[in-house]
């Protein structure tokens, strides 16, 4: 389904019925199909709304995305929200989806009952750390790809698709599970939400000395071998600075918990959903 919601066209799925969770994909440049069949679980409980950030996936791509902030793709959330009829939401951000989750908690924190910070982080400023890391487990063709090619703009869609199948199994905890492969096959990709958001003013966001501030009740969930949002540099310090927060640790995951524990995942998510 399609909403005409604050300027733009965004499409979005409702699954299942309960206590809404909205869900926000990360990339960017990606879309809300690569969580699925992975959470599709979750609505037993819960009316699971997916959708497609603006300039991304299946959602409007025909304008440009030049006066695109992470505000603004917050305010998408919210007006998407309004347009439902949805009081108040569970909001479960993923990866670059928690960077603009903590936005949106920062923004309209009177809309949430509970946020889930999926393998996400407070302030893109680690980029060595991510270097390094990917120099310790990478081929030398995703080093390569890494180093040269993963910080700078892409060329369209095929190029990103093409970046993303080399260096995909990077993102797992075991690059031979058999997940890896086809992980993400149904993704629309696009280089513009890429190039806006990942390119372009991934620098802008730090929220670290916000944090305090978010009071609503959080779900922080980590994976223990990620190389792209590592601990140290995103669970430990969102756990230490949101004032109500809970931290649970995925050992043998890398950046796609939901997939690689996927039992341990849901029955967290919907335990912690079950409260409100």
């Amino acid at each position: 389904m399609k909403a005409d919601v604050n300027g733009t066209s965004l499409y979005y799925e409702v699954v299942g019925s309960g206590n809404p969770l909205l869900i926000m994909h990360g990339g960017l440049g990606f879309d809300h199909t690569y969580f699925r069949p992975w959470i599709d679980s979750l609505s037993e409980d819960s009316k699971l709304i997916f959708y497609d950030h603006r300039g991304n996936g299946r959602s409007d791509r025909s304008k440009p995305l030049d006066d695109v902030h992470h505000s603004t793709w917050a305010d998408d959330a919210n007006a998407l929200r309004e347009h439902l009829g949805i009081e108040k939401i569970v909001l479960m951000g993923h990866s670059y989806g928690g960077v603009l989750a903590l936005h949106y908690a920062l923004r309209y924190p009177d809309t949430l009952s509970g946020l889930i910070l999926a393998t996400t982080y407070p302030a893109w400023n680690y980029k060595d750390v991510v270097l390094e890391k990917a120099r310790e487990r990478g081929t030398p063709e995703q080093v390569s790809a890494i180093e040269n090619r993963f910080f700078e703009r892409v060329k369209d869609d095929d190029d990103l698709e093409e970046l993303a199948g080399t260096i995909g199994n990077m993102y797992f905890h075991d690059p031979n599970n058999p997940i890896a492969e086809e992980f993400g096959s149904e993704v629309h990709f696009s280089a513009d939400g890429y190039n806006r958001g990942f390119v372009d003013i991934h620098a802008e966001h730090n929220v670290t000395d916000k944090l305090s501030n978010i009071t609503t009740p959080t779900l922080i969930l980590c994976g223990a071998d990620d190389f792209i949002t590592p601990y140290e540099q995103g669970s430990a310090i969102l756990h230490a600075e949101i004032p109500n927060s809970k931290l649970i640790m995925f050992e043998k995951s890398g950046h796609c918990i939901f997939a690689e524990e996927q039992e341990k995942f849901l029955n967290v998510v919907k335990g912690f959903v079950s409260k409100f």
